[in-house]
Parts: structure tokens; C-alpha cells; sequence
């Protein structure tokens, strides 16, 4: 039987869409809908079955895009399913692209201190737009 909180993350109908192709021995992940508690383990199982072929069964991955431009809300989990699948695709030797983050996204990732997960060509939320939480 399963908990509340097991039923609530497994929740079929939270809104997330993951589009996967293949390029060559890239993965491109276009994500759109919510990423949140109830949808990143969704993306993580959608990004492991997708990186383990290239599309037709070899296991010739290399690299990683995922466009977050559809995103409509993150949440810690989501941000937290996207620096597990930043740190273990540099640690493999792979490279990885997140590109397409909101200025919202972008904040909580500046604001953590993770900003380096996002492509280099994203734009970074400026220094001044982060205030220390409390603080008027």
C-alpha cells in the first residue's frame, strides 16, 4: 500500500511533458509543464532511459541538452533534479546544456549558488536583483 506522499509523487496527472530526440550522440530534452516534487523523478527516469541509447539501442550518449523554455514553475525538487543530472553527466565525462532557464529559475539557482549548472550563454540574474531573504 502506498503512502500519501508516494501517491502524491507518483501523481499521473501533474503537468509535466518531456519531449526526447537524438542528434547525433546528443540527448535533447525539451521540458515543459511544472517540475516539482511530484514530476522530478519523472525527468530523472525519462533522462536515464533516453541516455542509456542514442534512439536505436546502442548506448552512445555523450551529451545532453535540455531546454527548460517551456517551464512554467520549479520547485527545490525540480532544482534539485537538475544539478543530480548536471553533476552526474560531468562526472561520466559527458558534457551537458541547460539552457532556456526563467529569470526565476535563474535567481533560485544564483541565490543557492548552482548558476553554473545553467549554458554559459544564459543570462544570470544579476547581482542586484539577489537581496538576502528577510531584508526590505
Amino acid at each position: 500500500m502506498q503512502t500519501s506522499f508516494e501517491q502524491f509523487v507518483q501523481n499521473p496527472r501533474a503537468e509535466l511533458d518531456v519531449d526526447v530526440t537524438h542528434d547525433d550522440h546528443t540527448v535533447r530534452m525539451q521540458v515543459a509543464g511544472e517540475l516539482d516534487m511530484a514530476t522530478a523523478l519523472r525527468l530523472l527516469d525519462a533522462l536515464r532511459t533516453a541516455a542509456t541509447t542514442d534512439g536505436t539501442g546502442s548506448h552512445a550518449t555523450q551529451g545532453l541538452v535540455i531546454d527548460l523554455t517551456q517551464l512554467t514553475f520549479c520547485d527545490v525538487c525540480g532544482r534539485a533534479a537538475l544539478v543530480q543530472i548536471h553533476q552526474t553527466f560531468r562526472e561520466s565525462g559527458r558534457t551537458v546544456s541547460i539552457r532556456g532557464a526563467s529569470s526565476q529559475i535563474r535567481r533560485m539557482l544564483t541565490i543557492t549558488g548552482e548558476q553554473a549548472i545553467l549554458d554559459p550563454g544564459s543570462h544570470l540574474c544579476p547581482r542586484s536583483a539577489v537581496r538576502p531573504v528577510g531584508l526590505r
